[in-house]
């Protein structure tokens, strides 16, 4: 499982401090843009890339952090810190800038992300840090040491938690429930199904998949009742109405809350979302992927809908979509998060360190949804 998605990895620093030439030097050919003209990265880029011992990798590399050029360079250098949040491991460019140096290494601790200190352009100059690797990017000096590093740091991260998280047991029968709205991908399934249902396998159990109109005609076909029951959150309320009070019942996003983030903190969350009735609060629904929404959209639509009808018309319901979340946190009262497939563990968890901050609650889709159905406590949760 850990495999579907990519670990992240931020190569951060001053300006011209050998960023860009040290990512093409670990990719093998020119993807940046090289340039003695401070500000010639002006947004990150972001290039695939396998390492050995560490697999399947995504290497981004960011504008100078300490980059004050008039016109665009603070935008420039407020892009290379909002890119931090990406990381699972910083390799940082060092000796160039201790003060910006510095405030990358702070900042990672308070999350806490790995760093790796790089001295480049090591055939110009001499060591600049005790623990620093030395590298010359021109002639690849010092790029194995780099690397093995690299794979060793990756290596000792903590693989994400269970998918499933002891809800299912070999042999276990385990249906499925995914309605095939007009939000849908054409021909496919969305990933979060997707890594349900492999998880089944791995684990010895077998899948059963229907939609919401017929998931009631399955549960009288089976033989047995099923030991779990896994839906899209946003037909809680209908899957609900419909199993049977013994059969466990949980939804595909509450599995990625735990996957991807901090279950109990959603969980949390959620308490706080049922506080809001009748209040004038704000909250901000943070998305994740950045696909166009249509009249079915559960972020955009359904979500909001539940939101007015649990805790009244006066809640005010704001969005926010891709990578990085707005910068004026503070001024909401929640924030509800997607199920975030498309991140790493260490991109969602330090986007809940963000949030945590700016001193707001966070729960996600199925939690909160859970909560508007007034069914929280029914739901099986992983552990």
């Amino acid at each position: 499982m850990a495999n579907l998605t990519r670990h992240n990895i931020i190569v951060a620093g001053a300006c011209n401090s050998g960023k860009s030439t040290l990512v093409n030097a670990l990719l093998g050919y020119d993807a940046s843009l090289i340039s003695d003209i401070a500000g010639t990265t002006t947004d990150p880029g972001r290039f695939l890339i396998e390492i050995p011992g560490a697999g399947p990798c995504r290497i981004i590399d960011t504008p100078g952090a300490d980059d004050n050029a008039p016109g665009l360079g603070q935008s420039r250098s407020s892009v290379a810190r909002k890119a931090l949040a990406e990381a699972d491991l910083i390799i940082l460019t060092v000796g160039f800038n201790s003060a910006v140096e510095t405030e990358i290494m702070q900042l990672a601790d308070r999350r806490p992300t790995p760093v790796i200190c790089v001295a480049t352009k090591s055939d110009i100059s001499g060591p600049r840090s005790d623990d620093a690797i030395m590298v010359c990017a021109p002639d690849r000096t010092g790029l194995d040491t780099l690397t093995s590093r690299i794979a060793a740091v990756l290596g000792a991260i903590s693989a994400p938690p269970p998918l499933l998280g002891g809800l299912v047991a070999e042999g276990d029968t385990v249906v499925l429930v995914m309605p095939q709205d007009s939000e849908a991908p054409k021909d496919r399934i969305i990933l979060p199904q997707q890594m349900v249902i492999r998880a089944l396998l791995d684990a010895g159990a077998a899948a059963v998949c229907c939609d919401t109109g017929t998931y009631e005609g399955i549960l009288r076909l089976l033989s047995s009742p099923p030991q779990l029951v896994i839906t899209d959150s946003q037909v809680f309320g209908t899957v609900n109405s419909l199993t049977p009070p013994h059969i466990p019942l949980t939804s595909f996003s509450i599995l990625m809350a735990h996957h991807k983030c901090d279950l109990r903190s959603c969980m949390e969350g959620a308490r706080h979302l049922l506080s809001l009735k009748g209040k004038p609060a704000r909250i901000l629904i943070a998305q994740a992927c950045s696909h166009v929404p249509d009249g079915e959209d559960i972020g955009t639509v359904k979500l909001p809908r539940m939101l007015r009808t649990t805790l009244g018309p006066q809640i005010s319901v704001s969005h926010a979509y891709g990578r990085h979340l707005p910068d004026d946190l503070g001024t909401y009262d929640l924030v509800i998060h997607c199920g975030a497939c498309m991140f790493t563990r260490a991109h969602v968890m330090n986007r809940f360190v963000q949030i945590a901050a700016a001193g707001l609650h966070v729960t996600n889709y199925g939690v909160a949804i859970a909560a508007c159905q007034n069914i929280l406590s029914r739901i099986s949760v992983p552990v």
